[in-house]
């Protein structure tokens, strides 16, 4: 078994809680789980920084993006 079908095996309907994804490396790793993975949902935390709110930087970074499949993004709680 690749790798890539032995981590989309273990996310598979997974829920996951992801803090930092907004630097660097948690945009590649949500990338990854995005594109390689069928998860259920991710969570993000998300905290206000440069005078942005946690829904501006969101917004920012769904919008920079090239294309994301089967993705919504929902109304911050």
């Amino acid at each position: 078994m690749d790798e890539k079908d032995r981590i989309s095996e273990i996310f598979r309907d997974s829920t996951v809680f992801i803090t930092g994804g907004t630097g660097f490396l948690g945009k590649v790793l949500i990338e990854k789980l995005l594109r390689c993975t069928e998860l259920k949902r991710i969570y993000l935390l998300v905290r206000s920084k440069k005078g942005k709110t946690p829904q501006e930087r969101l917004h920012d970074i769904f919008n920079n993006m090239v294309s994301v499949r089967n993705f919504e993004l929902p109304n911050a709680i």
